[in-house]
């Protein structure tokens, strides 16, 4: 079990950011994420997660119609956005 202060770190006491810095996002930190995530425990080691990256303006564009209208603006203005995807349903894994 995590201690106090890791519970407050990572539930307590985050919050979703809105403010970014004007500047590209370094790939080999999104690869360090990535190799954290995929350490997590998944049904069967199935590992359903899919990570799209989102760099261009375009690409965020196509995603405008699917948000709530507090996040577009911060959405638009986002160097990247990570597109989090369930892959189960291709591997025969039914959702609950």
């Amino acid at each position: 079990m995590a201690d106090a202060k890791t519970l407050d770190l990572l539930l307590r006491e985050a919050r979703s950011h809105g403010n970014f810095h004007d500047r590209p996002v370094d790939q080999a930190l999104l690869r360090t994420a990535h190799e954290l995530m995929k350490w997590g425990p998944t049904t069967a080691n199935s590992q359903p997660l899919r990570v799209f990256y989102l760099y261009s303006r375009e690409s965020r564009e196509k995603l405008r119609p699917a948000l709530s209208a507090v996040n577009v603006e911060k959405t638009m203005r986002a160097p990247l956005v990570a597109l989090l995807a369930w892959f189960g349903l291709q591997r025969g894994i039914q959702p609950l």
